[in-house]
Order: C-alpha cells, then structure tokens, then sequence
C-alpha cells in the first residue's frame, strides 16, 4: 500500500529537470538523426531543387491633367491610381505586352496561353497610402523559359507594361457622331502616367543559408520535444503497471 502511494506521488510531481536529462540521455541517437537527415534534406532542396525566383520592380508617376478643372485636387489623384492600378492588371494592357513580346520572337519556345499565364501570375501593382508613386513588380520562377533569357525577359515584362500602358492611355479613337478625335479610356487618365524609374536589374534569388539553419533547430527542438513525450508516456506506464 505505501509503495503504490509512494508510487502515486512521484506521478503527481509533474515533469522533472530530471526527465529533460533523461529524455537526452535515452534517445539522442534518435534527436540527431532526425536533426541531421531535415538539415541535409533542406540543404538539398534549397540549392539542388528549389528554383530561383527572378523579380524585377519599376515605378510611375501619376501628373495632373491640366485639361481637367477637378484634377489638382489629391482626391481626384488619388481616383486616378486607384484606376491606373486596375487599368494595369488588365487583360488590355497584359495582352499588349504579350503581342510585344511574340513580335519580337525571343520567346517562340512559350506559347501565347502560357505567357499570359506567367505574366499574371507573376505581376503586382502596389502603392504606399497617399502616394501618387505605382510600383510594378514582376516575380517568377518558371521553367518555361529558359535561363539565359528568363532575367531579359523579366525586365521586359515590366517596362512593356509601363510603355503598353502609356500608349493605351493616350490612344485616341474618332468620334462617330461628332466626328472628333478623343482618347479612348477617357480623359481622365488619359497622359497622365510618367515613367520614374524603369526596371535595369533583375533580382535573382537561389538558394539560402539560412533555411538549413532554420531546419537545424526546429529539426532539433521538434525531435526533441517528440522524444520528451514519448520517454514521459512510457514512464508513465511503467508507474502504472507497478501499481497494477
């Protein structure tokens, strides 16, 4: 009786300095193996499988039509990055790109479908809170092109759509009915995209030092915490089958 109280006890003192010890003393082969085979396994795949990502950002600026009364205003600027951004994202603007990019045939290896496909995927169009600044960015990792013409094709991808964009906005169509010539999207937009920095660099990013070393200790610390509950739940039968 007193030894199955004895036993009860030390069951109910929780987890011990001494437990911690135990587990590492008791299953370190097993902690380092799993610690070592993730290291290896992320280091593999950081620079043997995972594909570089290319990116390459541009930026805009937004000017005041003088034709338009309400255009010094910051509202009516600000409607008019709102406009521009989706004007950007367009199928209109993304199509341009694409017929630019087919007609200059550096690109015949990709079809129309798949270029489009790449582009969208990879295009971003952002803006910081009350700036009249558009940064377009272009991200991607496809394998589609190949690598010694994919950082070329990521710059001209982002400063095609800086010029489709400028040529679109400033297109003008004949009126039918008065027979004058207006701009196509509206004057609202219309002549009011400049470019402030076009795109020259292509950022390459491969493989990373760091996620090895991020899969060493959370390889390390989950393998431990793992063992812990396994050296506390067998201790735990242990006791259990004593007072059985």
């Amino acid at each position: 009786m007193e030894n199955n109280e004895r036993i009860t006890n030390d069951n109910n003192k929780g987890v011990s300095f001494a437990d911690l010890l135990m587990t590492l003393k008791k299953y370190w082969i097993a902690i380092c193996c799993a610690t070592v085979f993730v290291t290896v396994a992320s280091t593999i795949y950081s620079y043997g499988i995972k594909k570089p990502v290319y990116s390459t950002q541009a930026s805009i600026i937004i000017v005041q039509n003088t034709s338009d009364e309400n255009s010094g205003t910051m509202t009516e600027a600000f409607k008019k990055v709102n406009t521009l951004k989706e004007f950007i994202c367009d199928d209109i603007v993304i199509d341009s790109v694409i017929e630019q990019l087919i007609f200059e045939g550096n690109y015949s290896e990709v079809t129309k479908k798949y270029l489009k496909q790449i582009i969208s995927n990879g295009l971003a169009i952002s803006c910081e809170q009350d700036s009249i600044i558009i940064s377009i960015k272009f991200t991607t990792s496809t394998e589609k092109i190949s690598e010694n013409k994919i950082e070329r094709f990521s710059l001209e991808v982002v400063n095609y759509t800086i010029n489709k964009t400028q040529e679109l906005l400033n297109e003008k169509v004949i009126n039918p009915e008065t027979g004058k010539s207006t701009y196509k999207y509206g004057d609202l937009i219309a002549n009011s995209v400049r470019k402030l920095s076009p795109a020259t660099k292509c950022e390459v990013k491969k493989g990373s030092i760091k996620t090895p070393i991020k899969a060493f200790f959370l390889s390390l610390i989950a393998s431990y915490v793992i063992c812990f509950f396994i050296y506390i739940i067998k201790k735990n039968n242990e006791l259990y089958n004593k007072v059985q």
